[in-house]
């Protein structure tokens, strides 16, 4: 599984295409089978596939603690603080790289984001001082 790297710069922006996936059945889920995937620059949404306007689940990219692809699937491991509680996801594709692509250059930019920030928050607290 891919770990995001941290320190590597990022873009943010919104994402609106959804992939096609199918989610492996999970012990915190109630729900499994074909759905749509959707990735914008902070969130990991499942859309139902019957009805592309029910949101099923959310889980926010700050929350993953690690993310892979491999020929036909997307793992990610969740923590604890997404509605969904932790788990490992994993979704059958045959967009496993897209999605990997997606996710991992949203992660960045949050990472970035976050540096830039506390560099920030660094450099006022010397001016108090």
């Amino acid at each position: 599984m891919g770990e995001p790297d941290l320190l590597a710069a990022g873009v943010q922006c919104e994402h609106t295409e959804r992939f096609n996936v199918f989610l492996l059945p999970c012990p915190n889920l109630d729900i499994y089978g074909e759905c749509m995937m959707q990735i914008t620059h902070e969130n990991i949404y499942l859309w139902d596939i019957h009805n592309p306007r029910t949101k099923l689940v959310t889980w926010p990219l700050c929350s993953l603690r690690r993310y892979g692809r491999d020929a036909t699937r997307f793992t990610f491991e969740a923590g604890r603080m997404c509605d969904s509680g932790e788990g490992l996801y994993t979704f059958q594709t045959r967009e496993g790289e897209q999605i990997y692509q997606r996710v991992h250059s949203s992660t960045l930019a949050i990472a970035e984001q976050h540096k830039k920030v506390l560099l920030e928050m660094e450099k006022n607290s010397r001016r108090l001082k």
